[in-house]
C-alpha cells in the first residue's frame, strides 16, 4: 500500500525530505474533503489541505503519534509534551475514511520511531483494496478488472 504519495507544493517548498505522505479525506466535522495530506519529515508532521499547511507538529515537541480506528474510519492523534502543564495536550491531527486506516497506521508507527530517535523506515506491504484509477473495489487481485488499472 502506498505511503509515499507525491507531497503537495507547500511541503516541497520547505526543502525537507518527505519520508511519508498520505492523503486524508475527512475534515474535523466529519465531512468529506479533497486534497488533504499528512506528511512526515525527520523533524515534523504536517497536515495540509490544498496548497496550505493547516497544522504543523514538531516531532521534538510530541510525546506520541498514534492512529485510532473508529466506525467507518479513523483518526491520527498527536499527544504533545506537557511542558510543565498539568495533563497532556492531545490533538486530533486528521480524520480519514476506512480506506486509509492502514496507511495512517504505518505513518503513525514511522513518526513514533522518529520521535524515539530511530531512523528506521516503515514499509507497508499490503495490497491496495481500491483501484486508484476508477475507485472500485479490487476483488482479491492487484489489477482492476474494470479499467485494468
Amino acid at each position: 500500500m502506498n505511503i509515499n504519495y507525491t507531497p503537495p507544493e507547500c511541503i516541497k517548498r520547505l526543502g525537507e525530505e518527505v519520508i511519508y505522505c498520505v492523503p486524508y479525506d475527512r475534515d474535523v466535522s466529519g465531512g468529506f474533503v479533497r486534497g488533504g495530506y499528512a506528511a512526515v519529515t525527520k523533524t515534523a508532521l504536517y497536515i495540509t489541505r490544498g496548497d496550505k499547511t493547516v497544522k504543523e507538529y514538531k516531532l521534538d515537541e510530541c510525546e506520541e503519534i498514534s492512529c485510532n480506528s473508529m466506525i467507518g474510519g479513523g483518526e491520527l492523534v498527536v499527544k504533545l509534551k506537557a511542558n510543565g502543564q498539568t495533563g497532556v495536550n492531545t490533538e486530533r491531527a486528521a480524520l480519514f475514511s476506512s480506506r486509509h486506516i492502514s496507511r495512517f497506521a504505518s505513518i503513525a508507527a514511522g513518526a513514533q520511531l522518529l520521535i524515539e530517535g530511530n531512523d528506521r523506515r516503515i514499509e507497508n506491504r499490503e495490497y491496495e483494496t481500491i483501484c486508484p484509477n476508477c475507485g472500485r473495489g479490487l476483488p482479491k487481485t492487484r489489477n482492476c478488472p474494470h479499467c485494468k488499472g
